[in-house]
């Protein structure tokens, strides 16, 4: 086991990749629900007709939304999935959601 402050190979994470079904819809949630700051729209440099959208989680990581509209129903490239993204927010703006 590590112990808590020791050194690790990895400085953190710098991004969590999701595709998603609905991306705009997902856009909205993550920026206009939440709060969080949009970072960049821009195609997606491996496939033209996916964009990705970064919204910044805070603390220097951002999550990177993806649509692969051709390939609905299909597994898309990279390996396993997300079971789920746990975030922490303030009781207030848990709240006011």
């Amino acid at each position: 086991m590590v112990e808590k402050g020791s050194a690790t190979p990895t400085r953190g994470v710098n991004h969590i990749a999701v595709v998603s079904s609905d991306l705009e819809r997902s856009a909205r949630f993550y920026h206009d629900v939440l709060g969080m700051p949009l970072v960049s729209v821009t195609p997606n440099r491996d496939e033209p007709r996916s964009t990705h959208i970064n919204v910044a989680l805070g603390g220097g990581v951002n999550l990177s939304l993806f649509d692969f509209p051709d390939v609905a129903g299909q597994a898309v490239g990279g390996a396993g999935g997300l079971m789920h993204l746990a975030l922490s927010l303030p009781r207030d703006r848990l709240e006011a959601i």
